[in-house]
Formats: structure tokens, C-alpha cells, sequence
């Protein structure tokens, strides 16, 4: 007989116990009270005072197996909704955990990475491609004029310029690219197995995308650009200093346009 829980097996051997109990008594019964009787006639026997006490003892046994039974039931109840309260428990640690590391990580209102994330992957990837000697590149974008949007439109406005500029240019990067908003209209652009001609040639691209972009109350915004590409004994401090100094002489140079160093 197979038993898949403890609560059955504890009520079978209760039951098994107390038959094992009545034959015994009758055995007893048998061997040293009554040799007259065989066992079957004293198993079976209708004696008041043998039915009494062996169905007394039998009952017992059988009650106090069922009683157990019931606790161990209770106990795999109240284990069981522990186990599901805990797996729920875990669920949501793991959930609310992702959203901590993306709120950590993310911009909450560009839905680029957030400057230290940016940085953090900038500094990966520059390292990984100048120990391999792989082209890279970088972009550093700023939103022209963007107070005098604040100033005169408010900053609910600006934001709704920063969300779509941020869109527009997420939707024209490629998955290795990594994107992040590093000041408050300042954005980089880091580009692996990019040279300084390609990167140019697509910060064009990205410049005239937001020129023709149609944004809410203001219409039109232009950005400037500086790009630069990773040199020998650059380090992430190096190549940035140098794309911003590409974007002032953008600025320099009258903004909505692209310059390179």
C-alpha cells in the first residue's frame, strides 16, 4: 500500500495497532484463560466484558491515531501556505530588486541611462576596446537654447522636449551603442567598433532628425555635437574631455552643427 502523506500513514498504523491489539488479547485469551477456544472463536468472541474492553482499547487507539492524523494535516495546511506566502514574498523582493536597479540605473525622465550608469558602461567599453585596439567613438549632445525653452514655455515643456529628443535618438542608435543622460539637456553617445568618420557621419544623421523634428509648443530645436575617437593612452577621462571640447566649438561655431577633435 502506498502512502503519500504522513497523515495517512499515521492512521493506518493507529488502525493497524489496534487490530494487532485485539488479536493479541485474544491470543492472550487463548493460551492462558480459555485453552478451550480456538484464536478465531476468540477474535471473534461476543464475551460483553472482552468486546468492551478490546473495542475500548481498539477506539482509542484509532482516536488518538485520527487525532494525530488531524494535527499533521493542519501542519502540512499551515506549511503549505507558509511555503506560498514565502515563494510570494520572494517574488516581490525580486521584482521590487528590479525596479530598484532600474531606478538606479535608468533616467526616470529620458529613459536613458542616468550619468554615473552611463559612465560606469562608458568606462567598460573604452578600456575593452583600447586593450583589443578596436575602434571607438564618442558623441557628446547638447540641446541648443534649451533654457530660453525652460524660460519661456516652463519646465514642464522642456521636459516633454528632453523625453521625445531622448526618444527620437534611442530610436535611431544601434543595440551596442550605449546612451545616457549626462547633464540636464546634455547627452553622450558612446559608439564600439566606430571610427571618428562614421561617428560623424551618423551625428549628422542624428542632428538633422531633430532639426525636422516636429516638438510640442516649440516646434523646432536644433542640437550641437562633438565627437572624437578613442586614441592611444586615451582613458575615459581623455576621450570625454575631448568630445566636450568638440561640442563648445560646436557651440562656437554658431550651434546646429557637428565638430570633431
Amino acid at each position: 500500500m502506498k502512502f503519500k502523506n504522513k497523515p495517512n500513514l499515521v492512521l493506518f498504523l493507529g488502525i493497524s495497532t489496534g487490530a494487532f491489539f485485539w488479536i493479541f488479547d485474544a491470543t492472550i485469551d487463548v493460551m492462558y484463560f480459555d485453552v478451550r477456544k480456538s484464536l478465531f472463536e476468540s477474535i471473534t468472541s461476543l464475551n460483553p466484558h472482552e468486546l468492551y474492553m478490546r473495542s475500548t482499547v481498539f477506539f482509542l487507539i484509532v482516536f488518538i491515531s485520527f487525532f494525530a492524523r488531524t494535527l499533521l494535516l493542519k501542519e502540512e495546511s499551515v506549511s503549505h501556505e507558509l511555503e506560498k506566502h514565502k515563494n510570494n514574498l520572494e517574488e516581490l523582493v525580486s521584482t521590487r530588486t528590479e525596479q530598484l536597479e532600474i531606478l538606479a540605473t535608468i533616467d526616470d525622465l529620458t529613459q536613458a541611462y542616468n550619468r554615473r550608469r552611463f559612465f560606469e558602461l562608458a568606462r567598460y567599453e573604452i578600456e575593452r576596446n583600447a586593450r583589443h585596439q578596436h575602434p571607438l567613438s564618442v558623441m557628446i549632445i547638447d540641446v541648443d537654447h534649451f533654457k530660453s525653452i525652460n524660460d519661456l514655455h516652463g519646465h514642464q515643456v522642456g521636459d516633454q522636449t528632453l523625453q521625445l529628443l531622448s526618444g527620437t535618438i534611442s530610436s535611431v542608435i544601434r543595440a551596442t551603442d550605449i546612451f545616457g543622460r549626462i547633464g540636464g539637456e546634455e547627452f553622450s553617445i558612446v559608439l564600439p567598433e566606430t571610427t571618428k568618420q562614421s561617428a560623424k557621419e551618423f551625428s549628422e544623421r542624428i542632428r538633422l532628425c531633430i532639426e525636422n523634428e516636429k516638438f510640442p509648443v516649440v516646434d523646432n530645436i536644433t542640437i550641437s555635437i562633438g565627437v572624437t575617437q578613442l586614441y592611444t593612452d586615451d582613458t575615459s577621462t581623455s576621450i570625454f574631455n575631448r568630445a566636450d571640447i568638440a561640442l563648445y566649438a560646436a557651440k562656437g561655431a554658431g550651434r546646429n552643427c557637428v565638430v570633431t577633435a
